[in-house]
């Protein structure tokens, strides 16, 4: 991995961590935050997706994705995940915050694009 790439993944972890947190003390609002992270994703990721936004990072894509009838969303940046919520998901691995390369988690694998 080159040294700007692991600078901006430092850097999205940062505020990955701060949002969550303000979220987690309430600092910061939304409809369900108070069961935060369950059932908060989507609010969560558009958040983070915004964010990081401002912060000058280009190409930041909100994800929705479905496993089994439940929805999960994320944000990506270039190849990687970012997801703040992946711990309300019982039985699952999952850290407090998960920033990997879309290849390497297995988790995330695991939800497909809603088709019709």
């Amino acid at each position: 991995m080159e040294e700007k790439v692991k600078l901006e993944l430092v850097k999205i972890n940062t505020i990955a961590s701060d949002l969550r947190n303000k979220i987690s003390n309430g600092s910061i609002k939304f409809p369900y935050s108070e069961a935060f992270p369950l059932g908060c994703c989507g609010a969560a990721s558009r958040l983070l997706e915004s964010k990081l936004k401002k912060e000058g990072f280009e190409n930041v894509r909100y994800v929705n994705h479905w496993r089994g009838g439940k929805s999960h969303a994320w944000v990506e940046y270039k190849d990687y995940i970012i997801d703040i919520t992946a711990d309300q998901f019982e039985g699952e691995e999952n850290e407090r915050i998960i920033i990997k390369e879309k290849d390497k988690s297995d988790f995330h694998k695991q939800f497909k694009p809603d088709i019709f």
